[in-house]
């Protein structure tokens, strides 16, 4: 016997090894705040998570702030009393008016991203929707689910 205790990351639970794994700081509770990760910490040991577990945590951030960054954005165009459909484009133009665009008719800008689609595009899917719906909850207030059909 070794004496060497083992570590399971918070997040898989998968069994660390000494240079896999970093201990859940501040920043790392607040991220999975962010994200609405609502994990049970033990107030004396030191909480660990494996370095892929945080890689996939900094992208899920990453990918909410740029979807949330893009929803702060498109707010001030919607006129929930008319309940008009807004054209992303129009958006997009309007806040990129100190770079050059050149948009074309057909042209798709995307919604979560806000960015020139340049080759291939899908419209969200019914499961796609509700993940995003679910970890960015923030993008889709109450008052314009019901003009997606969505209550």
């Amino acid at each position: 016997m070794t004496g060497v205790q083992e570590t399971s990351c918070k997040l898989c639970l998968e069994t660390v090894t000494v240079k896999g794994f970093e201990v859940i700081d501040n920043v790392t509770r607040d991220t999975l705040d962010v994200l609405l990760l609502k994990l049970k910490f033990d107030s004396d040991d030191k909480e660990v998570i494996c370095n892929v577990c945080r890689r996939k945590l900094n992208a899920a951030f990453e990918f909410k702030a740029t979807c949330l960054k893009t929803d702060y954005a498109i707010i001030p165009y919607v006129d929930c009393e008319k309940m008009l459909q807004l054209d992303i484009r129009d958006v997009y133009t309007k806040q990129k008016t100190s770079e050059s665009m050149d948009i074309s008719d057909g042209q798709k800008i995307c919604r979560l991203c806000m960015h020139p689609v340049e080759s291939e595009f899908r419209c969200i899917r019914e499961e796609e929707f509700e993940a995003i719906e679910k970890l960015a909850p923030e993008m889709f207030p109450k008052k314009l689910l019901g003009s997606t059909g969505k209550n």
